[in-house]
């Protein structure tokens, strides 16, 4: 139970990146597709803080159950623990949706944006609106094609070019976060 803890606080990392990026694409100016797809993103990570709290307690209770059960009850425990396995089928949609949005809308944001310009919001654009439409239709089940790690790829070269541009903006004038 508490590697789950534990990592659901490393996912709260993920919310903390969010919050990164919403100040470095509105610092000149706020933007509305920034503010939506911050707040989505934030969500998104509280879901799957909560998706992945519930799967792990879900399977080491249900785990421990079924180690001490007859054999009669350990076919009653495995009929509920793959009914309860939808809890985790309709969180995880939930975060595919609010997540793929996020990464849409702030791939939209970065087209015009000095730091990250066309190229990277293209590609952010297409990437998750391709990955979204694979998870989504295959949902509750994952995709045939999984496109997950190339979005980790260009969401880590994302926060890379986030990270070599904050050193070219002034942030000093806001002293608010976010």
């Amino acid at each position: 139970m508490g590697s789950h803890l534990l990592g659901a606080f490393a996912l709260l990392l993920l919310a903390a990146g969010f919050i990164g990026l919403n100040k470095m694409l509105s610092y000149d100016k706020k933007r509305v597709t920034v503010t939506i797809g911050y707040t989505f993103g934030v969500l998104a990570s509280v879901i799957m803080v909560a998706m992945s709290i519930v799967q792990g307690t879900t399977m080491t209770k249900m785990g421990k159950l079924f180690l001490e059960s007859t054999p009669n009850q350990g076919e009653m425990i495995l009929y509920l623990y793959r009914g309860l396995r939808y809890i985790d089928y309709g969180l995880d949609i939930a975060f595919d949706i609010f997540f793929f949005s996020a990464w849409i809308l702030l791939g939209y944001a970065m087209l015009n944006h000095k730091y990250f310009g066309k190229i990277i919001g293209s590609i952010g654009i297409m990437l998750f609106t391709v990955t979204a439409t694979l998870n989504l239709w295959a949902a509750p089940n994952p995709p045939s094609l999984e496109l997950s790690p190339v979005c980790c790829l260009w969401i880590l070269v994302v926060y890379i070019q986030a990270l070599r541009s904050a050193k070219k903006i002034s942030f000093r004038n806001d002293p608010v976060m976010f």
